[in-house]
């Protein structure tokens, strides 16, 4: 019987520094710094090829697998790399690639941790225990463990052949090392590469400082917004809304970001009753949304859990017909947990305490329902 392998252009062509893999969805473990020209050398990817080879699906390539069994008219990140890219790129030859610059950021967004971003380390050892003890992985006393050196060994790379680059942070217009990659990539790649980058949106680019910039032909940029105005400032604390406007109109006006702008929003317990708002005030503007969907699940303190069946009956009549419906199947099937409400009141009071904001001012609608039962 003649073996049908199971092909998968990322498995050979793909990288990711997130992972040190071919694909975000295979782990190849430590060192995080290897570097694609010695990737294919690895044992961890010489085992998952190998099985590939032979037409048997291998445990790391479960996300794609289990898509493909669902046959729900989705593609999976493998099927559609397929129909992205021709047959004739040689064979390892870097074409795609996921960088993670680092994970310095300027922000300490509520549902955030120091793992993906750099300022929430001060304020993560300032937090309760209680609090602490519900984080699904602690973070460790030596800094070096998350922020190691070098998190991608690019020297010996060659970019050249790359066509589409996915930026990651923290945040990386924050981040100089972000500048030096992109550099990389114009010199190497002429600007013919598209690329991505997710943003804050509270820094712009420096297209004077770098004016080489605009050698790419296309770039695409996506920006987290998980609430406007005041609600914003809380949830992704640090930011400043006026901004986040004006980099938004920024980037509407640069010609190689035409058409190529997106937002992301992170659905939490603190922005379920300012989604909608959210979403009309950002179609206003032309911006569509992407089409990742995201649930908060951890911290555990600002998922669903934290709300009574009282409360969320409540909710749901308040954003039934609404843009942030689609929420509610998410919200229903979350169950109630009160050591993730006394979590997320300790949490409220943290911030209060460390920000001097207290979520009562910036999502009253939230503050209310969650309070009725003290009137």
């Amino acid at each position: 019987m003649e073996v049908k392998p199971i092909k998968c252009f990322l498995l050979d062509h793909g990288y990711s520094t997130l992972t040190s893999a071919p694909c975000c969805d295979t782990h190849l473990g430590d060192p995080r710094d290897i570097s694609f020209s010695a990737l294919h050398s690895n044992p961890r990817y010489l085992e998952i090829k190998q099985s590939m080879d032979q037409g048997v699906w291998h445990k790391a390539c479960d996300y794609c697998r289990v898509v493909e069994e669902r046959n729900d008219n989705v593609k999976s990140k493998r099927q559609m790399s397929l129909t992205k890219f021709d047959n004739t790129i040689e064979k390892d030859t870097l074409v795609e690639l996921q960088l993670a610059p680092g994970y310095l950021c300027n922000l300490q967004c509520r549902s955030c941790t120091p793992y993906l971003s750099s300022s929430w380390v001060s304020e993560y050892r300032s937090m309760p225990v209680v609090i602490l003890a519900a984080q699904k992985n602690p973070f460790p006393n030596d800094i070096t463990q998350v922020y190691p050196p070098a998190l991608y060994d690019y020297a010996n790379d060659d970019w050249s052949t790359i066509k589409y680059v996915d930026f990651v942070g923290g945040e990386p217009i924050y981040n100089n090392e972000f500048y030096v990659q992109l550099k990389k990539l114009v010199d190497e790649t002429g600007g013919e590469s598209v690329v991505s980058f997710t943003t804050n949106g509270t820094i712009v680019m420096d297209f004077k400082k770098h004016p080489w910039i605009a050698k790419f032909k296309e770039m695409h940029i996506c920006v987290s917004v998980d609430s406007v105005g005041p609600s914003a400032e809380f949830i992704r604390t640090g930011t400043n809304w006026n901004k986040v406007e004006q980099t938004i109109q920024f980037y509407k006006l640069m010609p190689q970001f035409k058409n190529h702008i997106s937002y992301h929003l992170t659905n939490s317990v603190l922005n379920i009753l300012e989604t909608d708002n959210t979403l009309t005030y950002l179609e206003s503007l032309g911006v569509p949304r992407t089409n990742l969907t995201i649930h908060v699940s951890n911290p555990v303190y600002l998922s669903y859990s934290v709300l009574t069946h009282d409360e969320k009956i409540e909710i749901i009549k308040q954003i039934q017909d609404t843009r942030a419906e689609y929420v509610i199947p998410a919200l229903n099937d979350c169950s109630y947990n009160p050591d993730h409400r006394s979590q997320f009141l300790l949490f409220m009071e943290h911030t209060k305490n460390y920000h001097g904001m207290d979520w009562k001012d910036y999502v009253p609608a939230l503050y209310k329902i969650m309070n009725q039962q003290n009137k």
